[in-house]
């Protein structure tokens, strides 16, 4: 029961010791059929045959009236999806907050696995095997390694958006070691020094180390993921020709609506050089082309 309890209540007191500007203020107008639609799915996608697993674990308990236990089970559910369904609309489902239902979902689970009789342990086994097994088959990973992106997000797009750093980044410090490289054509901020293969000592901005300058679009990701390339390529024209009004001869561009990157354009006095991708996520290297 304590480890059930314990991480939502951890992430209870840590709320309330550095939320600093965004208290947890319970909205009961978030209590709507649409948003109930998004947490059942949610639940549904992330927990998978566990949590039919958990459902059926709950019945034995009442068919066996043990009522306390089932209650506190239940109970434990609903407060915790309450909890979060009243908090930021567009976190409602995320799946790292419910994370927190894991313990309970685990017990209940584990209930209707202990129930199988001892001289059925091969099909306990078989059991557990393929509830591991479908849950895998379900899981948000590429055979990469890398995460199917936006899973587990039902607000808006802000979660799971991986891109190959490491690699961009040592191939620039290798061909372009004394080139200014602009990164840009993302909405938010990565910790780009993480990547190098010499990171850099004493200070380090956010926004610029070494020969690597970061430049951001403003963050608005319910309109700037998703939409068509045909709407974007006047953007990165524009963006390129910035760059090299700016002194960049070398522009790292994140491909933002796929992993196809033929659908970047090549506008006059730069060209695509190279690309590195993964099954979620794609860069391109932009190098400006000298004049005849």
């Amino acid at each position: 029961m304590l480890g059930a309890v314990l991480p939502l209540a951890m992430y209870i007191l840590f709320r309330n010791i550095w939320a600093g500007s965004l208290p947890y203020v319970p909205v009961p107008g978030h209590l709507t059929l649409h948003n109930i639609g998004i947490l059942l799915r949610s639940y549904a996608q992330q927990f998978g045959p566990l949590g039919a697993l958990a459902v059926v674990g709950v019945g034995i308990l009442l068919w066996r009236r043990r009522f306390l236990l089932a209650i506190f089970l239940v109970t434990l559910f609903i407060g915790d999806a309450a909890f979060h369904l009243f908090d930021s609309v567009q976190l409602i489902g995320y799946s790292r907050f419910n994370l927190f239902l894991l313990p309970v979902v685990v017990v209940a689970a584990m209930i209707a696995v202990d129930t199988i009789p001892r001289r059925f342990l091969p099909f306990s086994a078989l059991l557990a095997v393929c509830v591991m097994g479908l849950n895998l088959f379900i899981s948000p990973l590429y055979a990469d390694g890398s995460k199917v992106p936006n899973w587990g997000d039902y607000g808006f797009d802000e979660a799971e958006h991986y891109y190959p750093y490491r690699d961009a980044i040592r191939w620039l410090d290798r061909y372009h070691p004394q080139d200014r490289v602009l990164v840009t054509g993302l909405d938010f901020s990565p910790t780009l020094y993480f990547y190098a293969a010499d990171p850099p000592a004493g200070p380090r901005r956010l926004a610029e180390f070494g020969h690597f300058t970061l430049r951001m679009f403003p963050f608005d990701r319910t309109s700037t993921w998703g939409m068509r390339p045909d709407n974007d390529r006047a953007r990165v024209a524009n963006d390129l020709s910035a760059a090299a009004r700016d002194g960049f001869k070398v522009v790292l561009y994140h491909v933002m609506w796929g992993t196809d990157p033929s659908v970047m354009p090549q506008p006059a006095r730069w060209r695509l050089t190279t690309v590195f991708s993964t099954r979620a996520a794609c860069l391109v290297v932009y190098e400006q082309v000298p004049p005849a």
